[in-house]
C-alpha cells in the first residue's frame, strides 16, 4: 500500500467503510474536515494511487457497487447533522449506520433503518432490540408514508420519506 497524506487516508477510510459514496458526500466530509484542500483533487490522487474508482456520480472501493440504501443513509446523516461533522460507522442490514452528533454540548445518538417492504415487522422488531448506543433515536428510510404505522417503535424515532424526486422529507419525529 503507497504511503498517503492525512487527507488520502482520511477520504480512503470513508471509503473503505462505506463502500461507496456519491461524489457530493465524499466532497463535503472532507471539506468540513481539511477546509484548505480540494476535495476533487484528494479523490482523483486516489484513483490513481489505491484503485478507488468512479462511475461518475459515485465513487466506490475496489470490487464494490453503489448501494442506494447507504448513499440514503448518508443524505439522511448529512442533513439531520447540519454543518457539524458527525462520528459514524456502518451496520448490519437493516441498519445502515449508526452515527453520534454533538448539539448544545450533548452527544446525540442515531441509527438508521432502510427496511424492505414487506419486511417492515423484522426491521420493527430489530429496532425495538437494539440497545446500543444506550438512548439513540432510530431513523427509519421509508420508501412510502403507508409504512410508517408499520414501524412505529418505542424508542425515540424519525421517519426520512423518499419524496419520488430524489429527496427526503422528514416526518412524524417523536424524539
Amino acid at each position: 500500500m503507497p504511503v498517503l497524506t492525512d487527507v488520502q487516508s482520511y477520504a480512503a477510510g470513508l471509503l473503505r467503510k462505506l463502500r461507496c459514496m456519491r461524489h457530493d458526500q465524499i466532497h463535503l466530509l472532507i471539506s468540513r474536515t481539511y477546509p484548505d484542500v480540494k476535495p476533487e483533487k484528494v479523490m482523483r490522487q486516489l484513483t490513481h494511487t489505491i484503485r478507488v474508482m468512479s462511475d461518475g456520480n459515485h465513487y466506490l472501493w475496489s470490487g464494490c457497487e453503489v448501494n442506494p440504501d447507504m448513499v440514503a443513509a448518508m443524505d439522511i446523516m448529512l442533513r439531520l447533522c447540519g454543518p457539524g461533522l458527525p462520528i459514524f460507522d456502518t451496520a448490519r442490514h437493516p441498519c445502515a449506520l449508526v452515527f453520534f452528533l454533538m448539539k448544545l454540548d450533548q452527544m446525540l445518538a442515531f441509527r438508521i433503518y432502510t427496511p424492505l417492504e414487506g419486511r417492515e415487522t423484522e426491521c420493527r422488531a430489530i429496532a425495538e432490540s437494539q440497545r446500543e448506543p444506550d438512548g439513540h433515536a432510530a431513523v427509519f428510510y421509508i420508501q412510502s408514508r403507508s409504512q410508517i404505522p408499520l414501524l412505529e417503535v418505542s424508542r425515540p424515532h424519525i421517519f426520512a420519506v423518499n419524496d419520488g424526486a430524489g429527496g427526503i422529507v422528514f416526518q412524524d419525529a417523536k424524539l
